[in-house]
């Protein structure tokens, strides 16, 4: 199981590969609370035990699903290929999305900053030829300004 955190897992004169794990983990206490909770409102409404079971079972998994649980995301520039980011999350039905801009479409990778409620945080983003918005490479992650610049760097060696 990958620890939480930035990995660079391949680095030569062709390719580069950027990953970054989360593993957030729920413990049994927490699953157990969310049952009893689920339950207890279910007997609110005066259900049958059949029917509260149900509902628990599907409320527990499908709140448990939808929590980012596990997420890995990574960041693979091939120069003969192009720039893909891949997105994987979920706990018991995992979701995966990829992306990927062709070496020809690229135009530049910034850095740019936003605002996240209250605070600032800092993003990397690639420019892409004949696309009207930015397209975010590793979206949702909080990385420092000094991790996003390794990695742009890295980016556009290859570009």
């Amino acid at each position: 199981m990958a620890k939480k955190g930035l990995y660079k897992e391949v680095d030569n004169d062709v390719q580069v590969k950027y990953s970054y794990h989360n593993d957030w983990k729920i413990s049994l206490a927490v699953h157990t609370l969310l049952m009893v909770l689920t339950i207890s409102l279910s007997r609110c409404f005066s259900l049958t035990y059949r029917q509260t079971a149900v509902i628990a079972i599907s409320a527990s998994t499908i709140l448990l699903n939808f929590l980012p649980i596990n997420s890995y995301r990574s960041v693979s520039m091939t120069k003969s290929i192009g720039l893909e980011v891949t997105s994987t999350t979920g706990v018991i039905f995992k979701s995966t999305s990829h992306k990927l801009v062709p070496t020809a479409d690229i135009i530049d990778v910034v850095i740019l900053e936003g605002f996240k409620g209250l605070e600032v945080i800092y993003y990397l983003a690639c420019i892409v030829n004949k696309e009207n918005k930015l397209t975010l490479i590793l979206p949702d992650v909080s990385l420092s300004l000094s991790s996003l610049n390794e990695i742009r760097k890295s980016i556009k060696q290859l570009v």
